[in-house]
């Protein structure tokens, strides 16, 4: 009986913490972006990119923009290879994992896709 009251008490409380997490990344401002932000991150705003996606993908077409234009409007890339720049977001806030926007560019050096993920 003693076991069973521990793991119900233990699973209220993931479920308690779990659903306080959800609510409070639910209920958070959206942040515009803002390109000289963008490229001045820094470590007291350690997920000021990614608050900004939503707004970067919703006001600027990234698709068919060129490699010089894509470094005006975010900088240079955390990693450039040929077809792709790659770029930090910093922690998630729903757990450890660092997310990237990845561009990348067809033999035009225009931005034919981009994929947002974490690692």
């Amino acid at each position: 009986m003693k076991i069973a009251k521990i793991i119900r008490n233990g699973f209220i409380i993931m479920v308690v913490l779990i659903v306080g997490i959800y609510l409070t990344n639910r209920f958070t401002e959206p942040v515009e972006f803002d390109s000289q932000k963008w490229k001045t991150e820094s470590e007291t705003e350690m997920t000021l990119r990614w608050d900004m996606m939503n707004s970067l993908r919703k006001n600027h077409k990234l698709k068919g923009m060129t490699k010089a234009e894509v470094i005006e409007l975010l900088g240079v890339p955390t990693q450039s290879y040929n077809t792709s720049f790659n770029y930090d977001l910093g922690p998630s806030k729903r757990g450890i994992n660092y997310g990237y926007l990845e561009l990348t560019f067809n033999e035009k050096e225009v931005v034919t896709d981009f994929v947002v993920g974490d690692h």
